[in-house]
């Protein structure tokens, strides 16, 4: 096969690894294995599954020489790229097909849609935990431990992704770039923080569909938004707010999709008139609740009994709520309990703790037995 000419390529999720000017720069990325990118005429057999983005694998063995062995096509069907908004269902049976073709581990296609999943758990477990995951990783590792629902957080997209504050300052586009990796390597449904919609609510509904997200939330803020465990939040008028929900389910394809209404009205407002508000949010066609910044589990109560339906609980650490556990929650008619940047959080301390003991100490020696091994990651991917 004959190299073609340089083109101009959309970044996809393999960039970092671009060689630019030089196709041949290698690039390791599993034993045994240097990949080499390169624009090269794909066999008939691949054209239906993949574009020209496609990483070009060399076999390589010791004491033969790598430019005369096997080659092989490697690629991943769900490049993050321009056109990776593509039908979600087409872009997992060509993955499937490549995947087949080269032996590769694939997870199997849930026949329901990402809402339905949601709701189908939601109807499952009493309250439903929806744990926060920041990276594709991370949603393996959930799904490894037992959970049956995932959360991506608007503030795990900005201090994770984009090393940010949380402060309304990310896109649509830095978000699903994550929803994308993640739901591309688990079946496991996931709920997003769609924040107020950056300003079209039924856009970003289609497109959170099309990355296989199974629902998102909105939230009753101004625009430029804060974390709603901060003070100094500004609200919209319900009105305006039930102007978001409406115009996100005219961007509903799948009817399953779950659209919730954050309210972080209790906080400015008072309990009764956050109730009064998620009513109306509910009777605009909110499937469930986001109610933001309880202290009580009383409030949830009083909540799940004006509402009758589906109260989310936020148990974040280090803000307004106290961290109750599940089993209180659902005495206090939650059905579902969130706990969006535990994870996060830890391994931030972790992360720290051992760039301070290598800088400080010169070596990691003193920090393996805290360490995730080589087969442990091996182990979690499913490679072999």
């Amino acid at each position: 096969m004959e190299t073609r000419a340089k083109q101009e390529r959309s970044p996809g999720v393999f960039a970092e690894a671009d060689p630019g000017e030089n196709p041949g720069l290698k690039q390791s990325y599993l034993p045994n294995l240097e990949i080499y990118w390169g624009f090269r005429e794909l066999d008939q057999s691949l054209t239906q599954a993949l574009p020209l983005d496609a990483l070009y694998c060399k076999q390589v063995s010791s004491r033969e020489n790598r430019h005369e062995n096997n080659s092989c096509w490697f690629a991943f069907a769900w490049c993050c790229s321009k056109t990776a908004s593509a039908n979600l269902a087409t872009t997992h049976q060509r993955s499937l097909r490549l995947s087949k073709m080269l032996g590769l581990p694939m997870m199997k296609k849930n026949s329901h849609s990402p809402g339905v999943r949601l709701r189908k758990a939601l109807h499952e477990e009493h309250p439903l935990q929806v744990v926060g995951v920041i990276n594709a990783y991370a949603a393996i590792l959930a799904e490894r431990s037992g959970f049956k629902a995932l959360y991506l957080s608007g503030a795990g997209v900005a201090n994770a992704s984009c090393g940010v504050p949380d402060i309304g300052i990310t896109t649509l586009a830095d978000v699903l770039i994550d929803v994308r990796r993640i739901t591309q390597r688990t079946e496991l449904p996931l709920l997003v923080d769609a924040d107020t919609g950056w300003g079209n609510p039924k856009y970003t509904v289609g497109e959170m569909i099309k990355a296989g997200a199974a629902g998102i939330h909105l939230e009753d803020q101004v625009s430029a938004k804060r974390c709603g465990h901060l003070p100094g939040k500004k609200l919209v008028s319900s009105a305006q707010m039930i102007s978001r929900i409406e115009a996100a389910k005219a961007g509903r394809t799948d009817p399953a999709f779950v659209i919730m209404a954050r309210t972080d009205a209790t906080a400015k407002e008072g309990l009764d008139k956050a109730i009064a508000r998620a009513c109306r949010y509910r009777d605009a066609g909110a499937d469930m609740i986001f109610a933001e910044a309880l202290s009580e589990l009383s409030q949830y109560r009083k909540f799940s009994e004006e509402l009758r339906v589906p109260i989310l609980a936020n148990i974040t650490e280090f803000g307004k709520t106290p961290l109750f556990t599940a089993k209180e929650l659902a005495s206090a008619g939650v059905g579902l309990v969130l706990y969006p940047l535990s994870a996060f959080r830890a391994m931030n301390a972790a992360a720290r703790n051992v760039y301070r003991v290598i800088r400080t100490k010169g070596t990691q020696k003193g920090l393996l037995p805290k360490m995730q091994t080589r087969a442990e990651l091996y182990e979690s991917l499913n490679y072999q």
